[in-house]
């Protein structure tokens, strides 16, 4: 059975913090795989303002792909419009993927905040490991090794060219040759 991390967010864009915590599940974990997989839409924000799939995609493939061999973007999300972790991890169950793969879970400390608010999340909690991974600005009752640096998707978009320096160059050359957050 192959052990499994599974890492999703909306990556608009995916900046040098998710490649900080990938090398770290990386370099700690004995995952057979890690699997980034972007979202389609918010469970919680259903107007934020995401750009199309296939420039998340590209982007996390160029930001993620180059760390190991063993990381892996996937568009579970996207091809079957979930919005609800609980659904793609029951996909994942329930499909190609049934009794070949266990799940561990890669959420934010913010995520462990805001757990009451998620579909269903004391069964997801049933169903598969969780991995937090804490940020400088957030506070919980977690203990956690380190926090990551406070690196915003949403504060890039707002001043890219002030933020190029917290994203990959690659990411960065993508970002203007596709005139993205402009």
């Amino acid at each position: 059975m192959k052990e499994i991390a599974l890492f999703g967010g909306s990556f608009n864009p995916p900046h040098l913090g998710h490649q900080m915590m990938l090398l770290y599940l990386l370099l700690v974990y004995d995952f057979d795989e890690i699997w980034i997989n972007p979202v389609g839409k918010h469970y919680f924000d259903k107007d934020r303002f995401l750009i199309p799939p296939k420039h998340r995609i590209n982007m996390a493939k160029i930001a993620f792909e180059k760390l190991s061999e063993k990381v892996r973007v996937k568009t579970f999300d996207i091809d079957n419009n979930f919005s609800k972790t609980y659904d793609t991890i029951n996909f994942l169950k329930r499909e190609n993927y049934k009794n070949k793969i266990k799940i561990t879970l890669i959420l934010g400390e913010d995520n462990y905040n805001s757990r009451n608010k998620w579909y269903k999340f004391d069964e997801l909690e049933k169903e598969v490991n969780i991995i937090y991974l804490g940020r400088s600005n957030i506070q919980s009752n977690l203990k956690l090794p380190f926090k990551f640096p406070n690196i915003s998707s949403s504060e890039i978009r707002k001043n890219l060219s002030d933020s190029i320096l917290m994203l990959d160059k690659e990411v960065f050359q993508y970002i203007k040759a596709n005139k993205l957050y402009i």
